[in-house]
């Protein structure tokens, strides 16, 4: 019983709270001005302005033209706030009669009058930029290597008004559309580069890394996007110590790249030799170490994982002393193992062809079969990239502007004879470097008078 009527006093309290706050009851100017005087003016007069505050001389007849204080003045009163802890203060009829009296005012000036505002010319960040080229052309891209950071305010990197554009930046646009396009399409031109993978020097490698195989210890995985069929330079540099040592090398190690899972390459470091010659001469002992970590590999185009990593020989405790506080503890002496620093992939070398990537099956949708049928699938291919890209259906224009490039492209490509995909890839670096794409705005429609309002259309609204 006891139980019981307590739960029913709750509720009644819970019950009871809102509809207290939430009553009905509307002030009017005159009752509103009164309650301001009685208990706002003793800080908020023009003497004090508390707050930055007067409503000293405030006309609750005109609340409308000074919308933006009595927005203020809502929020605080609404919630609460004002008047402040310890002043005096109205019963909870009056001050409800007045917040309800000034929110009425406020929402009829705002239905009579609206002001939307307007939507600012927004370029894509650095981290949008990936994104649509992924969903365009379902290609990873690391955009540091093309793009620089964006400003920030206030913590956010998104802001139109902070997405500016400089002569620079749209130069490192256009340099990004020309090589993206160029990895996207496969282009045989593609010449040989670097990428280096670096293992952050507080990584421990002394247990299997997630995602690397079972029985391997140390290394990394590497997502790596292969532009072409050809040969490939993996190359594996281990760490030195503080002094320019090699660590672990009294004992033999092996070390294995494999890609996809594959094992493409076993070597071994460590051992007499290695030690030896490392106690001799550290210079020539690094140097020969390095040529063995190095391999020329055949590798399908398209992103592929390659993994580096130590086979693990067994689980039992190592005899090292049991004090590893830092990751410099192995550095300072020639004991432990030996660890990878980084890992650089090179190419592509002898290409054979731009292989079967998902970047080629999102591009070319249709392939001609007769040179009579090039320009109709062209047509396709670019209606359906532009489309995606300027994120609106195309109208002709944009269409016979792509397929001019397509041609430039299909008559001459890097100074000679094109073909289909070199049309395709041209056309392809339009998109990728026009506005449509860059920016995303808000277009008024035809014929509609300044300053009127208007529906954002379904495109422009998604």
């Amino acid at each position: 019983m006891r139980v019981t009527v307590l739960v029913a006093a709750v509720l009644a309290i819970l019950l009871s709270g809102p509809a207290q706050t939430q009553t009905a009851t509307k002030g009017t100017a005159t009752s509103s001005k009164a309650l301001i005087d009685k208990y706002c003016i003793s800080c908020h007069s023009d003497k004090l302005k508390t707050g930055g505050l007067s409503l000293e001389n405030a006309d609750l007849t005109k609340v409308a033209d000074h919308g933006d204080v009595w927005e203020k003045v809502v929020r605080k009163t609404h919630g609460g706030m004002m008047p402040p802890a310890g002043m005096p203060r109205p019963d909870a009829t009056a001050m409800n009669g007045m917040t309800n009296y000034l929110v009425d005012v406020l929402d009829r000036a705002a239905a009579a009058k609206p002001n939307p505002g307007r939507a600012s010319i927004h370029r894509l960040n650095r981290n949008e930029y990936a994104n649509a080229i992924k969903d365009l052309l379902d290609l990873d891209v690391d955009v540091k290597e093309f793009l620089p950071a964006d400003d920030e305010s206030d913590g956010f990197d998104n802001i139109a008004d902070v997405l500016k554009v400089s002569p620079s930046l749209l130069e490192q646009y256009l340099a990004a559309s020309r090589k993206i396009s160029a990895l996207a399409v496969g282009d045989p031109a593609i010449s040989a580069v670097s990428s280096l993978y670096r293992i952050p020097p507080d990584t421990s490698q002394d247990d299997q890394i997630e995602g690397l195989p079972l029985g391997t210890r140390g290394g990394l995985l590497i997502k790596h996007n292969f532009p072409l069929d050809a040969e490939y330079d993996i190359n594996v540099a281990l760490l030195q110590n503080i002094v320019g040592y090699l660590t672990g090398l009294e004992w033999p190690h092996k070390l294995e790249i494999a890609v996809d899972g594959q094992r493409v390459f076993l070597t071994q470091v460590g051992g007499p030799e290695d030690n030896k010659l490392s106690d001799t001469n550290l210079g020539i002992a690094k140097d020969t170490i390095d040529a063995r970590l190095k391999t020329r590999i055949n590798v399908k185009a398209g992103p592929h994982e390659v993994s580096v990593a130590f086979l693990r020989k067994n689980s039992a405790e190592s005899v090292e002393p049991l004090e590893p506080h830092t990751h410099d503890h192995d550095l300072q002496n020639m004991n432990g193992i030996p660890l990878i620093e980084h890992v650089q992939i090179t190419g592509p070398f002898k290409a054979t062809g731009p292989g079967d990537t998902p970047s080629r099956r999102r591009i070319f949708s249709c392939r001609p079969t007769a040179a009579a049928d090039e320009v109709a699938c062209a047509r396709k291919i670019v209606a359906a990239l532009g489309r995606r890209a300027y994120r609106r259906p195309l109208n002709d224009a944009d269409i016979e502007t792509l397929l001019g490039f397509y041609q430039q492209g299909r008559n001459l490509h890097e100074g000679k004879p094109g073909n289909f995909e070199a049309g395709i890839e041209n056309a392809l670096r339009l998109i990728l470097a026009n506005p449509k794409f860059l920016f995303r705005a808000e277009s008024d429609p035809p014929n509609v008078a300044a300053g009127s309002m208007y529906r954002v259309s379904d495109l422009d609204l998604a």
